[in-house]
């Protein structure tokens, strides 16, 4: 996962270099993808300005001690998901608040899945 965070970081500096991207870059994900965008929070925390992030758990065994104050994220999984289970996305949650970060955490009933109130919500406090 380390080569292909560092790739995507290396493609997120092109890409605003290359296309005059200003202003804040969200990461979105479901799974995998939520959890690539946790892990490039932490190995390039100046990469994104937060991540939404469906479906997802704590990316990498070892966590690397990173700054991420100012950082939005939010964890949106199912109460149900045997991917995700609660204990281990409160823990991943305490560690990134412990880095500086705001974590939403919100949970729905059901299991890998997205839940449109979830999406709806985040989108508000997106704008």
């Amino acid at each position: 996962m380390l080569q292909a965070v560092d790739e995507l970081n290396d493609f997120l500096i092109a890409a605003r270099d290359g296309y005059s991207i200003e202003g804040e870059i969200i990461g979105v994900g479901f799974s995998n993808g939520a959890n690539t965008a946790a892990a490039l929070q932490v190995i390039h925390p100046d990469a994104l300005a937060g991540a939404v992030m469906f479906g997802s758990t704590k990316p990498l065994e070892v966590v690397p001690e990173a700054d991420l104050a100012g950082n939005r994220l939010w964890i949106a999984n199912g109460v149900n998901d045997p991917y995700a289970p609660d204990s281990v996305t409160a823990a991943w949650v305490a560690q990134l608040r412990g880095m500086g970060a705001t974590v939403s955490w919100l949970t729905h009933p059901g299991g890998h899945q997205i839940s449109q109130s979830h999406m709806q919500e985040i989108s508000r406090n997106l704008t």
